[in-house]
């Protein structure tokens, strides 16, 4: 452990509240778009865990092997997850698929297959050539007797993109887990009779660690939300946080921009929003507009304007690197000249009503425990206002790597995260990245494995995806440029066919592109060596859209 962090084994918090308070209810779920709610008591999550265990030992499964979970948010999903945490094994979480048999998507778990190699698929359909458990016999399964497993053992491996955007499993512990929990509960002070609320996907880092499992580590009561009731109306969101009083909500940035959208348009008879605390925003880039139409939306429902906390974190850090300390006041914005940042790579205030002046909003200070520099490429450190390259270190930072099936140990190393920013009196402020990864609605996406799905299809040969930031929804744009064979390009009814179906392919796999554009074989630049030239693809479709 950190010398300066001190963090509880997770499983001794489910002992101690089976010991302390057994039917004290920890958990809850909205269940439909009326409300419908299912709570959870101590002693119901680790009857779950019993019974989770339970199921993967009668499959055959022990300490060490791997399981792969696409499952909604639901009891299924608990008894998943927390029984292999009981049993020791390891544990993958990605979006339930409605038809695992689509070209696209069986490439996509094949892909995931290929990084985890798991032992078994936990969901409702399984794919050929793996173990499949359904997720009613997690929930029949007579509830069985053990141990949780040993803090050090690898518990979850969570997905990430490197600077190749090549898909990599960070692999954690149940340590670094805690020590991530711990860091963000000193950071926001969880703890006692708050109440926290997430519609976040558990298969997402910021939905499992920052929504569900904080408040849990804490012995904090928690509302989930499947997120396709949040797709389906966001105001239920807003709606349960004054229902519930909810102290703590957890979102991404655009997701916050579009729901404060709907409410102005939409507005909402008797709101109350003066119990929140934390409104925990991050995993995209938060902008002054945002901060702003929180403000002017939220602020006469009684939404406390200190609050709001953008915050910095990715997954090989477990989830949180930076946030603001709690009740630090507004949110810090801080205006520089724009020539200064793009030539010099350096933030130099400006004065707010030059011509060159941007506005950057602040993600924080690093949480207690976590060591951040901003460095060059080598890892020597910058001076402050310099911009450069985000490292971090410290106890939450990942294990190590799968690539391929192959383990590649990264724990205590400085991890350059290619994300660019600076710091001044202390706060970090993100204003890009080195690397092509797209960033829509709070999650990372690979191009390249977008690239390589898109030309699954019969009739494409090449692809370029890239994101281009939409200030008006807060995210990004997913774009896909795709080469066609010139018969599908010559047949007006074919082409319109192709790109129907590589759409709707795109999104069972769980890609939700906004523009799919064909062009004409040998259009995509690429270098002498073939290498595509992604950003040049970008600047071309920007143009035609000028």
């Amino acid at each position: 452990m950190s010398e300066d962090l001190r963090w509880r084994n997770f499983f001794d918090v489910f002992e101690e509240g089976l010991q302390d308070a057994p039917e004290q209810e920890i958990l809850g779920q909205v269940m439909d778009l009326e409300g419908r709610y299912q709570g959870y008591s101590w002693s119901d999550l680790v009857m779950l865990a019993r019974r989770g265990q339970a199921a993967y030992r009668k499959l055959g499964l022990r300490r060490g092997d791997r399981a792969l979970l696409a499952l909604p948010t639901g009891e299924a999903f608990f008894a998943a997850l927390l029984g292999a945490f009981r049993e020791g094994i390891c544990v993958a979480a990605v979006a339930p698929r409605e038809n695992l048999r689509t070209a696209v998507t069986l490439r996509e778990v094949e892909s995931v297959r290929r990084i985890y190699g798991p032992d078994v698929i936990v969901a409702d359909e399984g794919v050929d050539g793996c173990l499949h458990m359904a997720p009613q016999a997690l929930l029949s399964a007579e509830p069985g007797n053990g141990d949780w497993a040993a803090p050090e053992e690898v518990q979850y491996v969570q997905f990430s993109s490197g600077s190749t955007g090549t898909p990599k499993g960070v692999v954690l512990s149940m340590n670094e887990i805690c020590a991530n929990l711990e860091m963000m509960r000193q950071r926001l002070s969880v703890w006692g009779e708050q109440r926290g609320l997430s519609w976040l996907p558990l298969y997402h880092d910021m939905g499992l660690f920052g929504g569900f499992l904080l408040c849990t580590y804490s012995m904090v009561h928690v509302t989930l939300m499947d997120p396709t009731l949040f797709v389906r109306n966001p105001l239920l969101w807003i709606r349960q946080m004054s229902e519930r009083r909810a102290t703590n909500t957890v979102t991404s940035p655009s997701a916050l921009m579009a729901t404060l959208r709907l409410l102005q348009l939409r507005p909402q008879e008797n709101l109350d929003l003066s119990s929140l605390i934390r409104v925990i925003v991050g995993a995209e880039q938060v902008t002054p507009r945002l901060v702003e139409l929180y403000h002017q939306v939220l602020g006469p429902h009684g939404a406390p304007p200190e609050a709001l906390l953008p915050t910095y974190g990715l997954a090989e850090a477990t989830l949180a690197a930076t946030i603001p300390p709690l009740n630090s006041g507004l949110q810090v914005l801080d205006c520089i000249h724009r020539q200064h940042r793009l030539r010099q790579h350096q933030a130099v205030p400006s004065d707010p009503e030059d011509e060159n002046a941007e506005t950057w909003v602040a993600c924080g200070s690093p949480l207690p425990g976590m060591e951040l520099k901003i460095a060059d490429q080598d890892g020597t450190p910058l001076p402050e206002r310099s911009i450069g390259r985000v490292f971090l270190k410290g106890p939450s930072m990942l294990r190590g790597y799968l690539l391929d099936g192959q383990y590649h140990d990264c724990l205590g190393q400085w991890l350059d995260t290619e994300d660019l920013g600076y710091l001044a009196d202390g706060h970090l402020f993100l204003t890009g990245r080195v690397r092509d990864l797209i960033i829509k609605g709070g999650r990372n996406f690979s191009p390249e494995r977008l690239e390589d799905l898109a030309t699954t299809l019969d009739g494409i040969d090449r692809a370029a995806a890239f994101g281009i930031f939409d200030p008006e929804r807060g995210t990004e744009r997913m774009v896909v440029m795709a080469e066609v064979h010139p018969r599908w390009l010559r047949n007006e009814e074919r082409r319109m066919q192709l790109h129907k179906q590589l759409f709707q392919e795109l999104l069972a796999a769980d890609y939700p592109i906004d523009e799919l554009r064909f062009v004409e074989r040998g259009n995509l630049p690429r270098t002498t060596s073939g290498k595509l030239r992604r950003q040049e693809c970008r600047s071309l479709f920007l143009e035609a859209e000028a």
